[in-house]
């Protein structure tokens, strides 16, 4: 596939932002200004991601320097937010629950089709009522230190929103308080139905090497009726990297499968799989942002470069196509035979 014009931009996705597993306010504060530093202006976070957490940290971190970035955040999920208090107790515990972290034993197997699957949460229960919308967006406000936020999406709906979303969403960009309508999903189920809903004008959606069911038609058809695509997981969670055997089960057989083909390729041509990883999701047509999730900044620079690395050649796209030819066909025959 030749080189693109349109190369999309690249954001950061802020889920653990200031999770005391990866540091805390501080090394958290170090990351965005890190991230501002290598031109990084695109970030995606959530009212409940850290019951607030991550969107006090984003205020803080790009206070000034409002109007050079563009910050998506999601709304949707019910939580608690944390008093002052109790943030103050979990940064002073945040050392002996980063050990814990570290030390946790590894996830049970999973038999998910995607590595983009969210994880567990504390938070579960949803509202997609227009009271419940007013005052989440009214919390993110003051937890941004903003006025407006470029992105409101929707956090994971289980079901395509009803017509009271679209008019409070209409509403909040009529006064000023939101740029633009989107989405943030946690599967494609809906996703095709979500393009007709009246406003949307991004979604969000789960696609790279291990997860391209979307680049099977859901991208282009985005493109088509002019909603602009965010894509998240090109990484696949690290599980391109080396990794243990109790990681690589988290994924199905044929995940595994591909995966090993992946990186007999990489290694076969000399190409880092995270580059091939980040080749694919950023050529893909129709995508305008490309989220990666960092937990630090040598993290955050290796992905950067990964995403900066020249094209592979022709020669190389298509061998890689053709492996996620074969893998999109077995799936469907999968889900065919599942149903």
């Amino acid at each position: 596939m030749p080189d693109r014009t349109d190369v999309p931009q690249l954001g950061l996705g802020c889920v653990k932002l200031g999770s005391v597993a990866t540091g805390g306010s501080g090394a958290a504060a170090r990351l965005l200004g890190h991230a501002l530093d290598r031109g990084v202006t695109f970030f995606d976070t959530a009212a409940a991601y850290g019951d607030g957490t991550s969107e006090r940290i984003l205020g803080r971190a790009v206070r000034g320097q409002r109007a050079r970035v563009m910050i998506a955040t999601k709304a949707g999920y019910r939580f608690t937010e944390r008093s002052s208090t109790q943030r103050a107790i979990r940064w002073m515990l945040a050392p002996l629950l980063a050990r814990r972290a570290r030390s946790a034993a590894p996830p049970a197997p999973s038999s998910a089709a995607s590595v983009n699957r969210p994880a567990r949460t504390a938070y579960a229960e949803q509202d997609f009522s227009s009271a419940f919308l007013r005052m989440s967006l009214d919390g993110s406000l003051r937890r941004l230190r903003t006025d407006y936020v470029d992105i409101f999406q929707m956090h994971g709906p289980k079901k395509v929103c009803d017509s009271d979303v679209v008019r409070v969403v209409d509403e909040f960009i009529q006064s000023g308080k939101v740029r633009a309508f989107g989405v943030g999903l946690e599967s494609l189920d809906d996703a095709h139905a979500w393009l007709d809903v009246k406003g949307l004008s991004w979604i969000q959606l789960p696609f790279g090497i291990l997860d391209p069911q979307a680049g099977t038609g859901l991208i282009a058809a985005a493109r088509a009726k002019g909603v602009s695509v965010i894509v998240r997981g090109v990484f696949a969670a690290g599980l391109l990297a080396e990794i243990p055997e109790s990681r690589e089960m988290q994924l199905h057989s044929r995940q595994r499968q591909l995966r090993k083909d992946v990186r007999a390729l990489a290694t076969r041509v000399g190409i880092d799989p995270l580059v091939l990883a980040a080749w694919y999701a950023r050529s893909r047509p129709g995508v305008r942002v490309v989220l990666i999730g960092s937990s630090s900044t040598t993290q955050l620079d290796a992905n950067i470069a990964a995403l900066s690395a020249p094209a592979p050649t022709d020669a190389v796209a298509q061998q890689l196509d053709a492996l996620l030819i074969d893998y999109l066909r077995d799936h469907a025959l999968d889900t065919e035979h599942a149903t």
